[in-house]
């Protein structure tokens, strides 16, 4: 039901031209009619722009889908974009098709019966949520600060949102500041300490698996760093790379192996050309094994003439300088 449901409002719901969803369109067709009318006007409603982007930042998390991802960007684009109150601050009630505020009798408040500074929060935080946790999968840190024994057997219950199960777990936990191991990872819960005062709860979740369209491996040998890439290295794929790859101390030369990297985006060349500017001014950057799509999208790049190509990794790891 979900997928037909998000298979039918683009068609009838969203400004393809501009982006961005519809307040309200008639529900039905009348008579000789081909396309779903306004039913009163073409503003476009805060409202249903939370709605859209959450909507297809969960159906892509979930399922994966590209064109998901795409209507949830479009749709973050359009209200970032024209929502936001970059003079006074808040978030504007309603929008002409157009993007410009609607600012007649009561539509110029910002806060009313259908909207308040919670929904405008829920946004930013539920969009944070999945898409660090579901789609990025990059780590995220949630702060608590309870009062004194206010929750029962002082349990803190710190999911964030029904993600699918076993999705993620929580990775570490501090209390005012200092380490804290009394939590189960899994049911996602922290045992609290006995405190008459309010505490300071850090949390860090992590998913328990990497992007799917996209594999990182690490081998750090005597003196190379060797970086397996798999998949499409592309910019959804960057927070992944940059958690694996990590520190590269100690390694005369940085080894990116491609035999299994099916493609790689510009900003993804970036990454890499950032990680090697913290390397010393005497190791190597090689690139082993790239398809023609690689190689070109590297030959494109302003890094190419500062990368070493090998049709091997015996030949890039014995190579001499």
């Amino acid at each position: 039901m979900a997928e037909r449901i998000a298979a039918l409002m683009p068609e009838h719901g969203m400004d393809k031209q501009r982006t961005g969803w519809y307040d309200v369109v008639e529900r039905e067709l009348a008579d000789g009619e081909q396309f779903h009318r306004f039913a009163w006007h073409d503003r476009k409603a805060w409202w249903q722009q939370e709605q859209g982007i959450l909507a297809y930042l969960i159906l892509h998390g979930i399922l994966g889908k590209d064109e998901y991802l795409k209507y949830a960007r479009e749709s973050q684009a359009f209200y970032n974009a024209w929502f936001l109150d970059t003079d006074n601050g808040g978030i504007y009630f309603n929008v002409l098709a157009n993007g410009l505020p609607y600012l007649l009798g009561q539509e110029r408040e910002k806060g009313s019966h259908s909207m308040s500074g919670y929904h405008s929060f829920e946004l930013c935080y539920l969009a944070a949520v999945y898409g660090n946790l579901l789609i990025h999968k990059q780590p995220m840190d949630l702060y608590f600060k309870p009062l004194p024994n206010g929750f029962k057997n002082r349990v803190l219950r710190v999911a964030p949102d029904i993600l699918p199960q076993d999705s993620i777990v929580i990775e570490s936990v501090s209390i005012d500041g200092q380490p804290y191991d009394k939590f189960d990872a899994k049911a996602l819960t922290v045992d609290l300490p006995q405190s008459d005062s309010r505490l300071s709860v850090k949390v860090r979740l992590t998913p328990t698996s990497g992007v799917d369209h996209f594999k990182v491996q690490v081998e750090k040998q005597a003196e190379a760093c060797v970086v397996r890439l798999s998949g499409a290295f592309d910019e959804r794929a960057i927070p992944t790379f940059s958690q694996y790859v990590g520190d590269m101390e100690g390694s005369s030369r940085l080894v990116m192996e491609c035999s299994q990297l099916d493609s790689i985006c510009p900003a993804a060349i970036r990454e890499i050309m950032f990680i090697k500017q913290k390397l010393t001014i005497d190791e190597r950057l090689c690139f082993v094994a790239v398809n023609e799509s690689v190689q070109k999208s590297l030959q494109n790049s302003e890094i190419f003439s500062e990368i070493e190509l090998y049709s091997s990794l015996g030949q890039a790891l014995s190579a001499k300088r």
